[in-house]
């Protein structure tokens, strides 16, 4: 049921983005960093992040998780619609891992030096993944392949049902995404979908990381 559920949010977050963005201005103009040359809808990836909410909903996932997570896609949605700079951006974002960290017993179960280290990860992944965004397919593939194998270790290795889940959702959703950003971009994820996706990943995996091997394993899945 999640699976179809997510790809009809990933489409729909797409197809709504597509007819509204030049009324709500969600317009990317191409600049010289751009690899495409007319003006695309962005902010697609919406129903990516508001899949992973209904999810949220239905199965009583910890506010320790969903309130951070909701915090970034509102800041990638405002980014998004206001061109907020990178080094507000960065101070949020931060912020937000060391919310999760703390609301997750990391500095308690972890230590200090490990805690800093998944602070550090949770930001650079988050904006590696933001980078990926503007290449047709690049960031919805990378989604499906990252979350898809996320997925599977998490239940067959792991046995965590809210990785699992989460993870399950998120690949459906990008899969419904992709078809509008590939081959020819009729919309791009933005930043509310790109910067959702680096940071969930990012935390799932802290969230998995109980040994050093498992964290090395987890990363390689990105």
């Amino acid at each position: 049921g999640y699976i179809f559920i997510g790809v009809v949010f990933g489409a729909l977050g797409a197809t709504t983005i597509s007819m509204l963005a030049s009324k709500i201005d969600l317009i990317d103009y191409p600049g010289p960093r751009s690899s495409h040359f007319h003006p695309i809808p962005k902010a697609g990836g919406i129903g990516i992040a508001l899949s992973v909410f209904f999810l949220c909903f239905t199965e009583k996932i910890p506010a320790a998780f969903c309130l951070p997570v909701l915090l970034i896609s509102v800041l990638g949605f405002l980014s998004d619609r206001y061109k907020i700079s990178p080094k507000y951006r960065f101070t949020i974002q931060s912020v937000v891992a060391v919310l999760f960290i703390q609301y997750n017993n990391i500095f308690s179960n972890q230590g200090f030096g490990i805690s800093i280290f998944f602070i550090l990860f949770i930001v650079a992944t988050t904006n590696f993944f933001n980078f990926m965004d503007g290449i047709n397919g690049l960031a919805a593939m990378t989604g499906i392949i990252a979350f898809g194998l996320l997925a599977l270790f998490s239940f067959i290795i792991l046995k965590n049902h809210q990785v699992f889940l989460i993870s399950l959702i998120l690949t459906a959703s990008c899969a419904g995404f992709l078809p509008f950003n590939f081959p020819r971009a009729k919309v791009f994820m933005g930043d509310v979908g790109s910067i959702f996706l680096g940071f969930v990943f990012a935390v799932s995996v802290v969230k998995l990381s109980f040994s050093i091997n498992i964290f090395l394993c987890l990363v390689m899945f990105l």
